[in-house]
């Protein structure tokens, strides 16, 4: 028998071919395991930085650093910029630098942010006047407050015609608002409230005549207020 010297195989014998080896594969179900992960990993990412990112939603709004009165002016030395987070309610309030040429309209206490409602700018003070009128605590809103808008109402009463009601102006901002205190722990029968009666909306107005029919009508206990829907900071 003859020995190949090459391969030391003996001629004629034939080797069978080595087995290939297996090699370990990934399932299926683990790429698709990871993609998910990643997935989760990038939308957790995104959801924190919108978290931080409206954490840091803040508008530098006007705050008083004294109680404001009406026609006072506007200024630097009143007010003071404090960085707020205003949840839909920036349009409320003003925002930015004091600018010139601006009254307080309205009572703004110490500390509270001060609302567009409270100021107005120097021209329009000539179509601008305070009435203050006494109404019957029974008959007026619970909840008025400064700076809410009511409508201002003449009620007629005629004994032939009955009980009628006429509107002397709407949408009427309340700059004051004053609630007696009875003695003995009796409230008052009556509150005082202070409207800014204005005709800039409707310039063929007559301003005098709006503010002499309305303390007619408070003179004679004939007024009524109802109160407009406010919107509050959340």
């Amino acid at each position: 028998m003859m020995i190949d010297s090459a391969t030391h195989t003996p001629m004629g014998v034939s080797i069978p071919d080595s087995p290939r080896a297996n090699r370990a594969r990934t399932p299926r179900w683990f790429d698709l395991r990871l993609g998910l992960g990643v997935i989760l990993v990038l939308g957790s990412v995104a959801v924190g930085a919108r978290v931080v990112a409206a954490a840091d939603d803040t508008a530098p709004v006007l705050v008083a650093v004294e109680d404001l009165a009406p026609g006072q002016a506007l200024s630097n030395a009143v007010v003071e910029t404090s960085d707020v987070r205003l949840t839909g309610a920036a349009e409320l309030y003003l925002t930015g630098p004091v600018g010139s040429g601006y009254v307080i309209t309205r009572p703004v206490s110490a500390g509270e942010l001060v609302p567009q409602t409270a100021v107005a700018p120097l021209s329009e003070l000539d179509e601008l006047r305070y009435a203050t009128v006494p109404l019957d605590s029974a008959e007026t809103p619970s909840g008025l407050r400064s700076g809410d808008l009511v409508d201002v109402w003449l009620i007629q009463t005629d004994a032939g015609e009955g009980v009628g009601a006429t509107a002397l102006a709407e949408a009427v901002s309340v700059t004051e608002i004053s609630r007696g205190s009875g003695t003995l722990g009796q409230s008052s029968a009556q509150t005082v409230v202070t409207l800014a009666l204005s005709t800039a909306d409707d310039p063929d107005s007559d301003l005098g005549a709006l503010v002499a029919s309305v303390l007619a009508a408070a003179r004679s206990g004939q007024v009524y207020l109802t109160q407009r829907p406010h919107a509050d900071v959340s």
